[in-house]
């Protein structure tokens, strides 16, 4: 995996892997589905053709496979910020003991609607969130990893802003 960051966006790329279905729209320019994916509070990230120059906004990011090595393509998912001695308190979906921040991760990732998980560290446990805006809190232990998400950026934000190109 690699990090890409443009502007006020993150996004973890995974090269070579394709999500078959769960289309959007296509879109023939990266920086555009970029922000499209942002503003969308439907897309969970897009795959990118290299090979056509064409990005497929996705719905659903969970049934990653590798195929067609031919066309170049990388899956974009939003990447993950901790937040040291933080938790949300809002839009719990579950909670599972787990052995480090980095299988937490993965298990969000596999969710469908997790947006964020709080690890603690001391009980080896997460908690799996949806949205979280509004809902973050101070609280001392825990780390909470959590998705840019579309309420966090202002509805009149610009492409070109949200892209760092203003």
């Amino acid at each position: 995996r690699k990090l890409f960051v443009k502007g006020l966006t993150k996004w973890e790329v995974l090269e070579g892997y394709d999500v078959a279905g769960s289309d959007l729209e296509a879109i023939a320019d990266k920086k555009m589905a970029i922000s499209q994916c942002y503003v969308n509070p439907s897309c969970q990230g897009f795959v990118w053709s290299e090979a056509q120059g064409q990005a497929y906004l996705k719905t659903d990011t969970q049934n990653r496979q590798v195929r067609k090595p031919d066309l170049k393509l990388s899956l974009y998912v939003r990447a993950f910020e901790a937040y040291d001695d933080h938790t949300a308190s809002d839009n719990t979906l579950s909670t599972r003991v787990v052995s480090s921040s980095d299988e937490a991760k993965e298990a969000c990732e596999k969710m469908a609607r997790c947006q964020a998980f709080t690890v603690d560290s001391s009980k080896k446990t997460a908690v799996f969130y949806g949205k979280t805006a509004g809902s973050v809190r101070a609280l001392t232990g825990h780390t909470l990893y959590r998705q840019l998400q579309a309420d966090d950026v202002d509805p009149g934000t610009s492409p070109a802003t949200l892209l760092g190109e203003q």
